[in-house]
């Protein structure tokens, strides 16, 4: 694991090349706002990532007029890039999409990774693909952030996975709390009805997936599966009501 600064990212990555990004609140800023203004670094490059609507809202159709994206989620962003006709949308589960990384080759990685309270590596908040996209990409960059604790129970990175790290220290991007009008409020209340004690429940972002936890507090012994956790999420974790 080697230490470089920011501006020596663009003398690693190759035009003509295959990037990963890690998204959602995990997605590597630092090393993105690095390879603004590079130009050829990132000439006829394909950046590839799974964002987080609102959350991830970088353009990469802007780094260069050659740059195309693969995206795994359509977001307003990507709607109002510089160029959307150079971005290709993949549409697949998401257990599909780890399948789909794990074989596809890649010649770069980038990543935001972050130290415990032991000082040993972890991922941040987001670990949906890593493992795929570091058996197949050639490079692994990792953005060290010290601006964050790595929670103990995120998964562990081994300082060999890593071929160049970048240490920065910035806050995580945080998600903005959906906002739940009257009209959310009622059908989150009426899907609430629905659910029984012992049931498992799915959900997504947004204002109704939002009522609709809020509405779940005094149910019991819920199960939760989902591509996310938000603040309705650990709510219910914290009273009790999820196991």
């Amino acid at each position: 694991m080697q230490t470089i600064q920011a501006h020596e990212l663009a003398n690693i990555i190759k035009p003509e090349s295959r990037v990963f990004v890690t998204g959602s609140s995990n997605e590597p800023v630092g090393l993105l706002e690095a390879l603004v203004g590079t130009g050829e670094a990132v000439r006829d490059t394909t950046f590839v990532q799974f964002p987080l609507p609102g959350l991830n809202r970088f353009d990469f159709t802007a780094l260069n007029s050659s740059v195309r994206v693969e995206t795994f989620f359509m977001t307003p962003a990507l709607r109002k890039a510089v160029d959307p006709s150079r971005i290709s949308y993949l549409p697949m589960q998401m257990r599909y999409v780890y399948e789909y990384l794990r074989r596809s080759p890649l010649d770069y990685t980038l990543v935001q990774v972050a130290r415990d309270r032991e000082g040993q590596l972890r991922l941040g908040p987001n670990a949906d693909f890593f493992d795929a996209v570091c058996e197949s990409a050639k490079i692994v960059v990792a953005e060290l952030n010290e601006g964050f604790v790595a929670a103990a129970g995120a998964p562990l990175v081994p300082e060999t996975t890593i071929d160049y790290v970048v240490e920065t220290g910035r806050p995580l991007t945080e998600m903005s709390l959906s906002k739940i009008d009257p009209v959310s409020e009622r059908i989150g209340a009426l899907v609430a009805a629905l659910i029984g004690d012992g049931d498992c429940i799915q959900t997504g972002i947004g204002a109704i997936p939002a009522a609709v936890l809020a509405s779940l507090s005094q149910h019991n012994d819920l199960g939760l599966h989902g591509g996310l956790i938000d603040d309705g999420g650990m709510a219910l974790v914290r009273n009790g009501n999820l196991n």
